[in-house]
C-alpha cells in the first residue's frame, strides 16, 4: 500500500514536471504523430524501396556495383543466339495435290468452253459477246477474237501447250509469295514458243489467270523446327567478380544490365528501412522544432485542438500538392512542373489563420521540403522560399479585398526574380529562364487562387476570424450596420468613435486593429432591440426610464449584451466579434441605477450583483481595449465642457476604476500597456473634441439676420 502511495506521488510529480509534453490530450498526441507519418511517408516515396526495378531505358541514378561473385547464364546473349538459329530456319510448305488438279481442270474447262461456243451458229461478234460472258476466266478483245477465230485442233494444240507449261511450275512448286515470280516464268516461257503472237497473247492470258500456288504454309511444322534450332543453342555462360561496376550513374538501362542485376537479385525490391528511418527523424526533428517554438511564444495553438489540426491540415495539405506537382510528368515540361509547389499559399493560410511569424518558419520547413522532393535542389528551395514570404508579408496587413490582388503579383514578381536569379548562377540558357520565369508566373497565380479558394472553408471549419471576413463585415453597407444605423443612430455613431479610439490604443499595444475595429462596431448591436431606452438614441423625447423601477432599467440595459449575442449569431457574426460583444462590459456595475436605487431609501434590500452585467469579463487584449474605449467615450461626451485636462483625468480616472473593479484581471494587458493605452485615447479624444472659436454675440446676431434675410430672398 506504502509503494502505490510513493508511486503516486512520483506520477503528480511528473505531472507538474515544467515540460510541454505531458500538457497534451490524446487527440494532440494522434495529430502529431499522424503527420509525422504522413510526412514521412511523402518525402520518402521516392526513397521507400531499394533496388527497385530498372526499366530498360531508363537512367541509372547512381552506380551499380556487383555485391559478390557469381557464374550466370547471360540470358540477353543466349536469347540473341537462340533468336538467330530460329530466324535461320526456312518455313515449312506442304505439296497440295488439289491446287495442281484446280488448276488442270481450270485450263481444260477454259478451251472446253471457247470450243462449245465456236461451235454454236451465230456471227462472230455474238460468239465474242457469249465468250466474254461465259467463259469465267477474263479476256481481252483481241483474245477473245483470235479464240474463236482458231480452228479446234488449234485450241487443242494450245491446250496442251498450257497445259504442260503449268505442269512444269506446278511441279517444282509454287508458294503464294512466289506467285507473281511464276507468273512472270510462265510468260517468258510462252514467248519463247514459236506462235504467232497473237495465239501467244491468248495462251499467255488463259495460264496466267488460271495458274495458282500449290505450296501451303505448315506453321506448326515451321514452329516445331524453329523450336528445336532454339534448343540446340548452348546457354552462353559468365563470370562476374564482386565489385566490378555492372551500370555507371547517368547511364541508359540496356537489356543487358536488366538480365545481370536479375541474375544478382538486384532486381527484387525491399524496404529502404535506413532511408524511411532517417526522414522519419528529420520530420520528428521538424516537428520538435515547431512544437517548441509554439509552446514558447504562441502557446493557444499548441493547446488549442482546432488550431493545432488547421497547422497540420495546412502542413500536409501544401506538402502532398508539392509532391504532386513533382510528381507530374508532361514530356519536356516535366522540369518545370515543379515550380508549381504552392508554398506561397501555405505561408499566405497559416498568416491569415494562424500567426504571421509560425508562417515564416513553416515557410522554411515547406521549402526544404520542396527541395528534397526535387533531389535536394537548392534552386528549388531558394525560388519556394522567396514566393513564400512575399505571399507572407503581402497578407500579414490586409486592410481592403485588393490587397489580395496585390499578394498574386507579389509572390508571381518574387517567383519570377528568383527565377531569374538561379538561371544566371547556374548558367542556364534564356529560353530556359524564360519557359521558368512563365512557369513562376503560374505559381503566383496558382497560389493566390488557391489560397481564395480554400480559405473560407478553413474559416468555416476551424472557427476562425480572417482580416478578408472582418474586412466584409466593416463593410457600412453589411445588412446588420444598416439596419443599426437607420434604427438605432445614436448608437450607431458612438459605435463608429469608440472603433476609432480602440483601434488607435490596439495599434499601440500590438493588438489586431482590424479586429478591435470591427468588434467596436458591432458591440452594442444589442440596443436594436430597444433602442429608446438608451440616452443616445432619444432626441427630444421622454425618458422611459423615469417611470420604470431602477432595478427594471438595470435589467434592460444590461439585457442589451444578451440581445446583441443573439443577433450576432443570428447574422452569423465571428465567434471573436460574439466574444468582444459578451466581454465589452464584463461585471460593471450599472453605477447610475444602483445610486437611484441606493436614494430611494431601501439600501437593506439592494443586492449591488443584481445590478452588474452578467459577464464574462475581457479575455483578450481586443474585448479589454473596446471596455475601455467604449465607457471612455460615453464619459467624455457626458461632459458638459469638454477640455484636454478633463479628457485626461476622465480617462485617468475610468481605467483605474476598471483596473480596481477587477474588470481587466483576466486579460493580458500589462500596467504599461494600461499607460500606452490611456495616452492613446487621449490623443484621440483630443481630436475629437478639439477646441472651436467662439463668435462674438453681435457677429451671431448679423449671421442670424443675414440668414433670415438670404432665406427670404431665396424663397
Amino acid at each position: 500500500m506504502l509503494n502505490l502511495e510513493i508511486l503516486q506521488k512520483k506520477f503528480n510529480a511528473w505531472r507538474k514536471y515544467p515540460s510541454f509534453l505531458p500538457c497534451f490530450t490524446w487527440k494532440q498526441y494522434f495529430v502529431a504523430v499522424l503527420l509525422l507519418v504522413v510526412l514521412t511517408l511523402t518525402l520518402s516515396s521516392n526513397f521507400l524501396f531499394v533496388g527497385a526495378p530498372l526499366k530498360i531505358g531508363d537512367i541509372a541514378q547512381k552506380d551499380i556495383t556487383a555485391p559478390r561473385t557469381i557464374e550466370y547464364i547471360d540470358k540477353y546473349k543466349t536469347e540473341q543466339l537462340q533468336n538467330k538459329a530460329m530466324d535461320s530456319v526456312e518455313n515449312v510448305y506442304d505439296f497440295n495435290l488439289e491446287a495442281v488438279n484446280q488448276v488442270k481442270l481450270d485450263i481444260t474447262t477454259a478451251f472446253n468452253k471457247i470450243m462449245e461456243i465456236k461451235s454454236r451458229v451465230g456471227t462472230k461478234e455474238e460468239k465474242i459477246k457469249l465468250l466474254s460472258e461465259n467463259l469465267g476466266v477474263p479476256l481481252s478483245y483481241s483474245s477473245l477474237g483470235t479464240a474463236i477465230s482458231l480452228s479446234s485442233m488449234r485450241l487443242t494444240e494450245l491446250e496442251k501447250m498450257g497445259f504442260k507449261l503449268s505442269e512444269q511450275l506446278l511441279d517444282i512448286g509454287i508458294k503464294e509469295d512466289k506467285l507473281p515470280e511464276a507468273k512472270s516464268k510462265l510468260g517468258e516461257a510462252i514467248e519463247a514458243l514459236s506462235l504467232p503472237w497473237n495465239e501467244k497473247q491468248l495462251l499467255q492470258e488463259i495460264t496466267q489467270k488460271t495458274i495458282a500456288p500449290n505450296m501451303m504454309f505448315n506453321y506448326v511444322k515451321t514452329e516445331r523446327e524453329r523450336e528445336k534450332a532454339r534448343q540446340s543453342v548452348e546457354p552462353v555462360r559468365e563470370i562476374i567478380r564482386k565489385g566490378l561496376i555492372i551500370i555507371r550513374r547517368g547511364d541508359q538501362v540496356t537489356p543487358a544490365h536488366v538480365g545481370l542485376l536479375e541474375a544478382l537479385g538486384l532486381q527484387r525490391a525491399r524496404i529502404n528501412y535506413q532511408t524511411v528511418g532517417g526522414f522519419l527523424l528529420f520530420n520528428a526533428l521538424i516537428l520538435l522544432v515547431l512544437g517548441v517554438y509554439l509552446w514558447r511564444y504562441k502557446r493557444e495553438i499548441l493547446e488549442k485542438q482546432s488550431h493545432l489540426s488547421l497547422l497540420a491540415l495546412i502542413l500536409v495539405l501544401i506538402t502532398l500538392l508539392s509532391k504532386l506537382a513533382n510528381g507530374v510528368a508532361v514530356s519536356t515540361l516535366a522540369s518545370y512542373v515543379s515550380y508549381l509547389a504552392p508554398v506561397a499559399a501555405g505561408t499566405m493560410l497559416i498568416t491569415m489563420l494562424l500567426d504571421v511569424k509560425l508562417a515564416l518558419l513553416v515557410g522554411v520547413v515547406l521549402s526544404a521540403f520542396v527541395a528534397i522532393m526535387n533531389n535536394n535542389d537548392l534552386g528549388v528551395f531558394i525560388f519556394s522560399f522567396f514566393g513564400g514570404m512575399a505571399g507572407l508579408y503581402s497578407v500579414s496587413r490586409l486592410s481592403q479585398r485588393d490587397d489580395l490582388t496585390r499578394a498574386c503579383l507579389a509572390v508571381a514578381g518574387a517567383n519570377m526574380l528568383a527565377v531569374l536569379t538561379i538561371g544566371m548562377i547556374y548558367g542556364s540558357s534564356w529560353q530556359e529562364v524564360l519557359v521558368s520565369i512563365v512557369w513562376a508566373a503560374l505559381n503566383g497565380v496558382f497560389s493566390t487562387v488557391f489560397t481564395i479558394g480554400l480559405l473560407p472553408f478553413l474559416e468555416k471549419s476551424f472557427a476562425i476570424t480572417t482580416p478578408i471576413t472582418l474586412l466584409e463585415l466593416a463593410n457600412p453597407n453589411h445588412p446588420l450596420l444598416r439596419k443599426f444605423l437607420m434604427e438605432a443612430p445614436g448608437t450607431y455613431h458612438h459605435s463608429i468613435v469608440v472603433a476609432n479610439l480602440a483601434e488607435a490604443a490596439a495599434e499601440k499595444v500590438g493588438g489586431d486593429t482590424l479586429l478591435v475595429r470591427v468588434g467596436a462596431y458591432y458591440h452594442d448591436i444589442g440596443k436594436l432591440t430597444r433602442p429608446y431606452f438608451f440616452i443616445e438614441n432619444q432626441f427630444a423625447q421622454e425618458n422611459p426610464h423615469d417611470k420604470i423601477s431602477p432595478s427594471l432599467s438595470t435589467l434592460i440595459i444590461t439585457s442589451h449584451v444578451k440581445d446583441g449575442v443573439e443577433l450576432a449569431r443570428e447574422y452569423k457574426l465571428p465567434d471573436d466579434i460574439q466574444n468582444i460583444i459578451r466581454q465589452h462590459h464584463g461585471t460593471t456595475l450599472v453605477s447610475y441605477f444602483y445610486q437611484r436605487a441606493s436614494d430611494s431609501g431601501r439600501e437593506d434590500c439592494l443586492a449591488e450583483h443584481d445590478f452588474r452585467y452578467p459577464g464574462p469579463k475581457p479575455e483578450t487584449k481586443e474585448a479589454a481595449i473596446v471596455m475601455l474605449a467604449d465607457s471612455i467615450e460615453a464619459a467624455v461626451r457626458s461632459l458638459s465642457k469638454v477640455t484636454p485636462a478633463r479628457i485626461e483625468a476622465i480617462v485617468d480616472k475610468i481605467i483605474k476604476e476598471k483596473l480596481n473593479d477587477g474588470q481587466l484581471d483576466k486579460c493580458p494587458l500589462t500596467l504599461q500597456d494600461l499607460d500606452v493605452i490611456g495616452q492613446a485615447f487621449n490623443q484621440a479624444l483630443k481630436g475629437i473634441f478639439h477646441s472651436r472659436i467662439e463668435y462674438p454675440e453681435m457677429l451671431m446676431k448679423e449671421m442670424e439676420g443675414g440668414r433670415a434675410v438670404n432665406g427670404s430672398a431665396h424663397k
